[in-house]
């Protein structure tokens, strides 16, 4: 859907009602309401005021019929004996139903992270209604609606082969990232919310629930402030080919939202992305360790690989993932990192990324034209902050690796 101009004066008064909702966004909508909302919000410049309902019953499980699939299996062949249970045609249905009931399973895995993802933008004050009964983000004026359940369900159908072979690998948790919105503003939400949490006492370290982050709350998060300038001036890179400054072969974030606001159809990236990530990250220190932990016949991306490394493993031109097993993956970008940090605080899973754990990442959907360096981020227990920098593409180090995330959709 293309996006809509946002008319600030054209808010719904507190004395009326919402709008009358279409069947496919009331789900949607109804979703959203998990948690109270504010009578108000801002969200960088431009704000929006809407009526509050009362609250909503709890939100109905997500039945796994709604992304089955009838498999079309083929009938006996002329050679086959009538009624042979060992016929190639009964083994062959067999493994159609087997393979169908898994792809199914995992599907119904996935989407049971759509409420949590609506949840999360609600908690954080990014959601805006619209005059349609839809809901999303409002960027510089321009509306965005909140991607649907049914069209990532689409997606995934559509490209079941991809998809399949990537969940039986692992990637099954669901992320949505509002990717149009200014890093600035992700930053500063993110910054309330490791103070937040590091004031209840609940900033923990990934991975170790009894080990508090050492946080300094007068400077939590640093940010280079050359990526949100770059976001205005060009320098920022999204989705690069390659790590050169003439030649990176990726888009500025104005020209992604240029091309969506024209035609959504053949723009690179929409204003969300919407991502697969495995369940924890994987950062084995060596490729001895890495092949104990293959899943799906891929095997993790050690430590210590530069991310000119990392970028070639992502570009790889097979696409076919049963002779690449990387296929479809790419890194994150900065504003799909914070998000990932703020899903994970807000699911109480602590703070990731501790460089002293070797666990610091790069972040190759991001280049930076200006100086060649490539986004960065970790948790720094000796700043005590977390800390998105950038760093030489050749750049070797053994304490850090790379998410690799499934983009869902159009992203690059």
């Amino acid at each position: 859907m293309k996006s809509k101009k946002h008319d600030h004066n054209t808010a719904i008064p507190p004395q009326q009602t919402l709008p009358v909702l279409s069947p496919s966004s009331y789900l949607t909508l109804f979703s959203s309401f998990l948690f109270r909302l504010p009578s108000s919000f801002s969200l960088g410049y431009y704000e929006a005021t809407y009526i509050v309902p009362p609250p909503m019953p709890e939100l109905p499980s997500f039945e796994p019929a709604e992304v089955s699939f009838t498999p079309s299996p083929e009938g006996l062949k002329e050679d086959d004996p009538i009624g042979s249970s060992s016929s190639s045609a009964v083994e062959t249905e067999s493994s159609s139903e087997s393979s169908l009931e898994s792809f199914d399973s995992h599907v119904e895995k996935v989407m049971k992270g759509y409420n949590d993802c609506v949840t999360l933008f609600n908690k954080l004050g990014y959601f805006h209604f619209f005059e349609t009964g839809e809901m999303g983000i409002v960027v510089e004026g321009k509306e965005y609606p909140f991607p649907s359940r049914d069209s990532i369900l689409k997606e995934l159908k559509e490209n079941k082969e991809l998809y399949e072979t990537k969940m039986e690998q692992g990637f099954t948790k669901l992320q949505i990232t509002p990717l149009f919105m200014p890093i600035a503003t992700l930053q500063n939400t993110l910054k309330e919310q490791i103070v937040k949490h590091h004031t209840q006492g609940t900033l923990i370290e990934e991975g170790d629930p009894k080990k508090p982050f050492p946080l300094n709350p007068d400077d939590p998060l640093y940010v280079w402030d050359q990526w949100a300038k770059g976001e205005e001036s060009g320098t920022t890179i999204y989705f690069p080919k390659q790590f050169d400054k003439t030649n990176h072969g990726g888009y500025t974030k104005n020209a992604m939202i240029q091309s969506y606001d024209t035609d959504p159809g053949t723009a690179p990236a929409s204003p969300f992305s919407i991502l697969l990530l495995q369940e924890n990250d994987m950062f084995p220190a060596t490729k001895e360790e890495a092949q104990k932990n293959e899943q799906g016949g891929r095997i993790p991306l050690e430590n210590k690989r530069s991310p000119n490394e990392y970028l070639q493993v992502f570009t790889n031109t097979e696409k076919d993932p049963m002779k690449n097993p990387y296929a479809g993956e790419s890194g994150l970008t900065i504003e799909e990192e914070l998000t990932l940090v703020l899903t994970r605080l807000h699911n109480k899973q602590g703070l990731p990324h501790i460089y002293e754990n070797n666990h610091a990442t790069w972040l190759t959907g991001n280049y930076d034209t200006s100086g060649g360096g490539v986004a960065y981020a970790r948790a720094y227990r000796d700043y005590k902050q977390f800390n998105v920098s950038g760093n030489d593409p050749d750049r070797r180090n053994g304490r850090s690796g790379v998410v690799a995330a499934v983009g869902v959709g159009k992203r690059g």
